[in-house]
């Protein structure tokens, strides 16, 4: 990216600094998945340990009534013990043990993605004066930059990059323009991409974002 590209482009702030928040779609996205897997795992535990056990045990007692009511040579209260049966389903102790299984698996799971939602996407990516600001790592002159991972940034948007700085420290980090927002994070992976002379172009590949 240019001197006069990064002052025009909208996701470079006019000091040159380029921040990048977490998407809010996105956590929408993950949160809402997340209530609905919260919401049917208990579901699933109502129905495991109550609904379905207490539709079975009313079924046992229609029957034992049925066979009572013709025993007792009373077609009419037969035909009322059936209708009144044929509104419940049956259920198996397979389908039942699998509802107590997936009820107690389904709400940690939901908490689990929400909460590592909003850990991967805590805090903000920021670029200014050639040093990068990552979440969970120290600050990282563009320089100190060893590695571009770019294999999923043409149709995922995600970049892997490694770096050492001077003290030994050496670390890797995710760049998603899923996780935070596009522009500015596409912004910083040209910025991360322009380390490295030999890649062509220094713009990122990433096609128009269609909700921008």
């Amino acid at each position: 990216m240019s001197e006069q590209q990064t002052i025009n482009d909208p996701a470079v702030q006019s000091d040159g600094e380029i921040i990048a928040r977490p998407q809010f779609r996105h956590r929408l996205k993950q949160t809402l998945l997340g209530l609905a897997l919260i919401g049917y795992g208990a579901w699933s535990i109502w129905d495991g340990y109550v609904a379905w056990p207490r539709d079975n045990a009313r079924i046992a007692e229609y029957r034992q009534q049925i066979l009572a009511a013709e025993k007792a040579g009373n077609p009419a209260e037969v035909t009322r013990l059936t209708t009144e049966m044929g509104k419940l389903t049956e259920r198996t102790a397979t389908s039942i043990g699998f509802n107590k299984v997936i009820g107690w698996v389904l709400p940690p799971l939901g908490v689990w993605l929400i909460a590592r939602t909003f850990w991967v996407t805590r805090g903000q990516l920021r670029l200014s004066g050639g040093v990068l600001n990552i979440p969970g790592h120290p600050p990282i002159p563009l320089d100190r930059v060893t590695e571009l991972d770019k294999a999923r940034w043409d149709k995922k948007g995600i970049a892997f990059v490694s770096y050492e700085l001077p003290d030994g420290r050496k670390g890797r980090f995710r760049l998603d323009d899923v996780w935070y927002d596009r522009p500015p994070t596409d912004a910083i992976y040209d910025q991360v991409k322009a380390q490295f002379p030999s890649e062509q172009p220094a713009e990122s590949e990433r096609p128009a974002d269609p909700a921008a």
